[in-house]
C-alpha cells in the first residue's frame, strides 16, 4: 500500500503522517515528524502553494516535486489574515507592556539606592 493510501485509511491521520514522515521522509523536517510550522502563505514557495490551492483542513496533497524530492502535505488548519494579525498585535502589545514595565521599575529602583546610599569621597593625593 502506498503512503497516501495509508494515510487515507488511517483512523488516526496525523499519527500515520508523522510516523511515515519520521521513516521515510528525505527533508529537513523528518527529525519534526513533518512538521513544517505555521507561516504565511505569501512565503511559500510555488510548489508549495500550488499543492495547497484546492486543499482544506483534514486533506492530504498528491504527492509534489520539490528541492528535496517529493511531497506530500497533510493539512491541519488555516489560520485567517484577521485572526493572525490581531494575535500578531497582542503579542507585540504585551512584549512593549513588559519591557516598558521592566524599564520603569529599575529606574525607580535606581533613584530608590541613589536616595539611600551614603557616598564619601576619599581622595589620597
Amino acid at each position: 500500500m502506498r503512503n497516501r493510501e495509508k494515510l487515507q485509511k488511517s483512523k488516526n491521520p496525523i499519527k500515520t503522517f508523522q510516523e511515515l514522515a519520521s521513516k521515510e521522509s528525505l527533508a529537513p523536517t523528518k527529525d519534526k515528524n513533518g512538521y513544517l510550522g505555521q507561516f504565511y502563505y505569501e512565503n511559500m514557495p510555488t510548489e508549495l502553494k500550488q499543492a495547497l490551492k484546492e486543499l482544506k483542513r483534514g486533506d492530504y496533497s498528491k504527492p509534489f516535486k520539490t528541492d528535496f524530492g517529493y511531497q506530500i502535505i497533510y493539512v491541519m488548519g488555516y489560520q485567517d489574515e484577521v485572526k493572525r494579525a490581531y494575535k500578531e498585535s497582542q503579542i507585540n502589545v504585551k512584549e512593549d507592556y513588559i519591557k516598558e514595565t521592566v524599564i520603569n521599575w529599575a529606574f525607580e529602583e535606581i533613584s530608590k539606592l541613589k536616595e539611600e546610599a551614603k557616598i564619601k569621597i576619599v581622595f589620597k593625593g
